[in-house]
């Protein structure tokens, strides 16, 4: 590892520009603004841990998520198309004379774990520290001697977004652990792994792994998960502006949390549905065989059940096409896939709100008014988990300043924000 005093003379010297740039070259001025961030998180970290510039440190970037096309694949052994954007985590972390484990950020994360502590407890649910003691408890089950460590982190990852800044959390923790104590010998798959872990099990979320895959992964992947134990994945290997088209999300006012048990429902009723023949994941039925039995599903599992099949079934179909049409550059096919997965979405895995409030459905308004200033170009869909959160738009470049204007009058100022896509996943900045 690297001094925190030559990581400092290094950004002073231009040393980091290359590496800055990979990962934040695509937003206007990202090099020298992420050099001041840099400076700014190392100079807390100092501050707050009490901390001299020879101490070694460890410098880890950890990219927020966009999922394309593939919503609600990964726990039924289905497949997505993703993409990591140039919001990030930052984190710099050393180890701890005091053996505990200290997390703290200028706003939302500030705990400590005692020397050892990785006992799961139902007050710490849908909680940062829920999700470290997973991630520690996970990677001591591989093998690996974790102690203490402290832990400095500034997120540009909106929470409750749909961006995944739970799955980038857990990325960055793992790709810590594994710097300080385990010698690097863990891959992202098995950091993922991890990250799934925490997230079921500690935080109590009933995800999948394609979040925390994607965030490790890094650019456009095709990721299969009907191996659940060895998902396959494929870098796409195209450059998002090579596609002419602006990648926009757009906040409707809302977000996630306390919605666990309406994202919880998706997977569950996908699974009662695979166990009417006898399998746990809808990838173990044949889509014909699923469609004979229609009346049978939707007999034992209500209509709800079938319709969420359904989607499976059709967006696993879409998300091969869109994955073929991007390696051969035919954009148009791509984008009439990420429109049909959004008209699934609403009308069939019925995501896009809780319904529970019907005088209130910002996410339906937003897809309606990004469907309607699009006039059939591009494409709209909900993002992410979905229920709440973020809509995905894939806007023309020339009509971006157009679509955001009126977008933004009906939705407010700043409610579209332009996203970058960078090729690098979660990693160790000072490696370089």
């Amino acid at each position: 590892m690297r001094t925190i005093g030559s990581i400092i003379k290094g950004l002073g010297t231009g040393e980091y520009d290359e590496i800055l740039d990979k990962l934040y070259g695509y937003e206007k001025n990202g090099v020298q603004k992420k050099a001041e961030r840099i400076n700014r998180i190392l100079d807390k970290y100092k501050e707050t841990f009490d901390k001299k510039d020879d101490t070694g440190i460890c410098l880890v970037s950890s990219p927020g998520r966009t999922e394309m096309i593939g919503n609600h694949m990964d726990h039924q052994g289905g497949c997505v198309i993703t993409g990591t954007l140039t919001l990030d985590i930052l984190g710099a972390a050393s180890i701890s004379d005091t053996g505990r484990i200290r997390v703290r950020s200028g706003e939302d994360i500030f705990f400590e774990i005692e020397n050892g502590d990785s006992e799961m407890k139902e007050e710490e649910k849908n909680t940062a520290k829920a999700l470290v003691k997973g991630m520690v408890k996970k990677i001591k089950d591989l093998g690996f001697d974790v102690g203490g460590f402290d832990l400095m982190v500034d997120s540009l990852v909106p929470i409750g977004a749909g961006l995944s800044s739970s799955a980038a959390f857990e990325m960055l923790t793992g790709v810590v652990i594994n710097r300080l104590f385990c010698h690097d010998r863990l891959k992202t798959e098995e950091l993922a792994m991890a990250g799934q872990f925490a997230e079921n099990e500690y935080f109590g979320k009933a995800c999948g792994r394609m979040d925390q895959l994607a965030c490790g992964l890094g650019g456009f992947e095709f990721i299969d998960f009907e191996n659940k134990d060895n998902p396959v994945h494929e870098k796409i290997n195209i450059s998002f502006k090579e596609t002419g088209l602006v990648l926009c999300i757009i906040d409707t006012g809302t977000e996630h949390s306390g919605l666990s048990d309406e994202f919880d429902l998706i997977p569950g009723e996908m699974s009662l549905a695979a166990e009417v023949f006898g399998k746990k994941r809808l990838c173990e039925v044949e889509e014909s065989v699923f469609f004979e039995n229609s009346g049978k599903i939707r007999q034992m599992c209500g209509d709800r059940a079938f319709l969420r099949g359904l989607h499976f079934y059709g967006e696993r179909n879409r998300v091969r096409k869109a994955s073929q049409a991007l390696k051969t550059g035919d954009i148009e096919c791509f984008t009439e896939m990420v429109k049909a997965s959004g008209r699934s979405s609403f009308m069939y895995l019925q995501n896009a709100d809780t319904y529970k409030d019907p005088v209130s459905e910002p996410v339906a308004v937003a897809l309606a008014l990004a469907e309607y200033h699009l006039k059939g170009k591009g494409a709209c869909r909900i993002h992410g988990g979905g229920f709440a959160g973020s809509v995905l738009a894939l806007v023309p470049e020339e009509e971006y300043e157009i679509f955001v204007r009126d977008m933004e009058n009906a939705l407010g100022k700043d409610s579209c924000r332009r996203m970058n896509i960078r090729e690098k996943g979660t990693c160790c900045i000072e490696d370089t």
